[in-house]
């Protein structure tokens, strides 16, 4: 409002010499009014001046008299100023927007010019350097040591180039000598001839992002030196454990040979034996699962026949099963072959059975069934004991993981479906968990790569 009111004061005193430069003052009265005083301002800056121009530039000077030539001028005055005022407010307002997301940003925003003057410093940068944007901004400022000067300038180049580009990481200094890591990104910004008039730098403090880092690798080489440690006792305590069975299970067979005609001594020698070889597979699954662990696991590689090694297993668990009351059902499908280790797939083959015999309490029955889908062999052990919950379902196949139910009776150390996943992975396949609820069994299929000719022939 004051700057129109000066424009129409100095155009009404030189109005004779200033005629044609009058509509002059008045624009940029219309123009200051918006960009100090907004739009409201800015408007009614227009309209004063518009009175002011018919009063003062029209003929008569001083009169308000208006007729088609004088309306039609006026008018346009109006219009050209009512538009430079709304552009003006706007502009006005995109600044403070700016202005606002400038100091509010998270990381530090240094704008630079051609010559590597500053020209923006933002709250951020104050913060992280220690240096105010009065300081700053029209001066250089030393940031960067002088052995990343020259990688900071390759960055600038590219920028000038028309090219953003981000640095993975750089030292800095702050005001007091200081250093910390910081990425820095560069992106060019294009004036009215699409030439790169300055650069805009964003600048993270990325101090406790490494600190982190070093921390979680700090962690992860302990974790794997524990679990090194861990896979090392493992072996050692099955390798003692392996030998201490195998005197026990020469002396039971010495007493068997001993007293052939005791039927209760025998009897007693069957429940010892049986428990013997338990143990020693279960030890056997613990040293591999250790030999694989570290990578000294070897397996063969040769066409295996799943018909002859599904039954060859199945039935060899059928009298286990019957004496602890449960039906065996076995189907397979002829022809189909993998590549693998035979010993290996027959160790996981009965590790799954003996799973479903722990399980399956008596009256119940266990379906072992093999067949084809698509360009895989799929093994499947179903039966109807205690079933899984989904967060059983989840774990199952993890080391030392069982589920409660499983826990709670004291059975198995959660090793076997833990070594039969790592069989099968190291045979190409897959294997995974079904249960419809706790009491509604479980299902456990083994999926196996096909050989081509037994993909190809079906």
């Amino acid at each position: 409002m004051v700057a129109a009111v000066l424009a129409i004061g100095i155009t009404l005193h030189l109005s004779p010499r200033i005629e044609p430069m009058g509509d002059s003052f008045l624009f940029a009265a219309v123009v200051i009014s918006a960009w100090y005083g907004g739009l409201g301002p800015g408007l009614l800056a227009t309209a004063l001046t518009t009175l002011a121009a018919n009063a003062i530039l029209t003929p008569p000077i001083g009169l308000v008299a208006l007729d088609a030539q004088d309306i039609l001028r006026l008018a346009s005055f109006a219009a050209v100023a009512a538009f430079t005022s709304v552009l003006s407010s706007m502009l006005i307002t995109s600044r403070e927007a700016f202005r606002t997301l400038l100091e509010a940003a998270p990381l530090a925003v240094v704008a630079l010019d051609r010559r590597g003057i500053v020209t923006i410093w933002n709250a951020e940068a104050e913060r992280l350097f220690g240096w105010s944007a009065a300081e700053v901004v029209g001066a250089r400022t030393p940031l960067l040591l002088p052995d990343q000067q020259e990688e900071f300038r390759r960055l600038l180049q590219r920028a000038h180039a028309g090219q953003s580009a981000t640095a993975a990481e750089m030292r800095l200094s702050r005001r007091d000598g200081t250093l910390f890591p910081a990425s820095i990104s560069v992106a060019p910004v294009r004036g009215p001839r699409r030439d790169v008039i300055r650069v805009i730098c964003l600048i993270e403090d990325v101090t406790l992002r490494k600190q982190a880092q070093e921390a979680i690798e700090a962690l992860n080489a302990e974790m794997r030196e524990a679990d090194a440690a861990k896979n090392r006792f493992l072996a050692i305590l099955a390798h003692e454990l392996r030998n201490l069975l195998s005197p026990v299970l020469t002396a039971l067979q010495a007493v068997r040979l001993h007293a052939p005609d005791d039927p209760r001594i025998q009897r007693s020698l069957d429940v010892a034996t049986r428990s013997i070889n338990t143990q020693s597979r279960l030890v056997t699954d613990l040293l591999d699962l250790s030999r694989i662990a570290q990578g000294r696991m070897e397996f063969e590689r040769e066409p295996v026949e799943l018909d002859d090694l599904v039954t060859t297993v199945a039935e060899g668990q059928r009298e286990p099963m019957e004496r602890a009351g449960l039906t065996l059902e076995v189907q397979t499908t002829p022809g189909l072959r993998t590549l693998g280790d035979a010993g290996r797939l027959q160790q996981a083959l009965l590790n799954l059975l003996s799973n479903a015999t722990k399980f399956t309490p008596p009256g119940g029955e266990v379906r072992v069934t093999l067949q084809r889908e698509g360009a895989e062999a799929h093994i499947v052990v179903a039966d109807t004991g205690i079933g899984m919950d989904e967060a059983t379902m989840r774990h199952a196949f993890d080391l030392f993981r069982q589920g409660e139910a499983a826990a709670s009776t004291g059975m198995g150390l959660g090793i076997g479906l833990a070594l039969v996943r790592s069989i099968t992975e190291h045979h190409g396949g897959r294997v995974w968990a079904e249960s419809e609820g706790p009491g509604q069994g479980s299902r456990f299929t083994l999926a196996l790569p096909l050989l081509a000719a037994a993909t190809t022939s079906a």
